[in-house]
């Protein structure tokens, strides 16, 4: 396993420097637009315990101040987020993905390439592998090429919503998900589909015939299997392959699904937080690094157990 500390040290004595003036005026206007959310917050507390001392009756005064000073606020916040912060963060991050990311993929991966861009076009294949998940609302955080052995690898950070309006205009947004999402070239062609699903997320299996019944209770507690032809899904994941997942689920906070459809592997890892996430404190934050060094780990690892399990037991 790689050791985190030396890669965040290595980080910081090749980019600090060049990235730091930028990351601090990115951090500053952080601070100014949450410190603006905080005021306009306690605005509105303010006069609503006014309105409870006089006995619920409205302050003239205080609501005309909380009008004031709220429209102040927002203009301010508009002002700055729209034409400075976003702006200056939208830049920054892909500096950051460019020189951060890309030195973080190449420690695993060869070949890597990061489009700022939308080169890839993720629904399309997200839409592939037959998830039959509703969304209508999409982004793509950051989308990269690699290759890892002899296997060509699609990475992106996606999240996808769906959002319905109400009669009065109000919307409910549901997550669909939100995380990594990778496709893999296997380099060989299993003839059917096998998924490794999160226990309880989608019982369809991504369309498969049958559901799996495994022989680890303590996998079963953690993922639900689904195939077109038993056989083969039992010949893929082995019992070394079932503990090596077992073991992964740990990597990984939010677990991870596989899918396997034909020539191809899919990997969803949910993630609370965006690929090569930048805080406001340090610009090398070792918690969001170690955090990255492990989903690329975890699908090194997967890739690893799938592609011997397979030529092993000679499932094409």
């Amino acid at each position: 396993m790689i050791e985190v500390d030396k890669v965040c040290q290595e980080l910081r004595d090749k980019y600090e420097l060049e990235l730091k003036k930028e990351f601090e005026q990115v951090a500053f206007f952080k601070k100014i637009q949450t410190a603006l959310y905080y005021c306009i917050g306690g605005i509105i507390i303010t006069n609503f315990i006014l309105m409870m001392i006089n006995g619920g009756n409205f302050n003239i005064f205080s609501v005309v101040g909380l009008i004031i000073f709220a429209i102040i606020g927002v203009v301010i916040v508009i002002v700055f987020v729209n034409f400075f912060s976003h702006k200056k963060l939208e830049d920054f991050q892909k500096k950051y993905n460019d020189k951060i990311g890309k030195y973080l993929l190449e420690l695993y991966y060869s070949n890597v390439s990061i489009y700022n861009d939308d080169y890839l076009d993720y629904t399309k294949i997200y839409d592939s592998v037959n998830y039959d998940e509703r969304y209508n609302r999409d982004q793509c955080y950051v989308q990269a090429g690699m290759k890892y052995k002899d296997k060509d690898i699609k990475l992106m950070d996606i999240d996808l919503d769906y959002v319905e309006t109400d009669q009065n205009g109000k919307e409910d947004r549901t997550n669909i998900f939100s995380g990594i999402f990778a496709e893999i070239d296997l380099g060989f062609n299993i003839e059917t589909r096998v998924a490794v699903t999160k226990d309880g997320l989608y019982g369809h299996g991504i369309g498969c015939k049958y559901k799996v019944e495994m022989d680890s209770k303590d996998f079963e507690d953690l993922f639900n299997v689904y195939a077109d032809d038993k056989v083969k899904a039992m010949q893929i994941l082995t019992a070394d392959v079932m503990e090596i997942f077992k073991q992964m689920y740990k990597v990984s906070k939010d677990g991870f699904e596989v899918a396997i459809i034909k020539n191809k592997m899919y990997l969803r890892i949910p993630r609370y937080r965006q690929l090569f996430y930048v805080g406001m404190n340090n610009l090398i934050e070792r918690e969001y690094i170690n955090e990255d060094i492990q989903s690329f780990y975890l699908i090194t690892a997967i890739i690893d157990n799938v592609d011997y399990a397979v030529k092993h037991n000679n499932v094409v």
